[in-house]
């Protein structure tokens, strides 16, 4: 799941697993990636935006963004560091990536989970 404060205002918890990228943009200070939850029916959108100011830019493989199900989200956490925050994926391509920030927004729309 992704932290409380981050949907304080949504109906439901909102669960990564299974969830799918389907963009990653990189900007001066922001990664945004936006994921289809729960891909296997699931239709909520969840665009997470990361502010990475002065940290390193994360590679984020093409082949995780080919909505297949090598690419489904199957576990994750937040890790609190000295100066940032990191957030560990694991895909189950086994595919890793770590995406340090310094703050962290997130939308989800629809903001009550329809596939339940």
């Amino acid at each position: 799941m992704l932290p409380a404060e981050l949907f304080a205002n949504t109906n439901d918890p909102v669960e990564l697993h299974d969830a799918r990228i389907q963009t990653a943009v990189t900007n001066e200070n922001e990664i945004v990636l936006k994921l289809h939850g729960d891909d296997n029916g699931g239709l909520r959108k969840i665009e997470i935006r990361y502010d990475r100011t002065g940290l390193a830019v994360p590679e984020i493989p093409n082949d995780l963004l080919q909505n297949n199900p090598d690419c489904d989200l199957m576990c994750h956490e937040f890790i609190a560091q000295k100066n940032c925050l990191e957030h560990h994926m694991l895909f189950a391509s086994g595919a890793e990536i770590m995406i340090q920030f310094r703050n962290i927004v997130a939308n989800f729309i629809p903001d009550r989970d329809i596939t339940m």
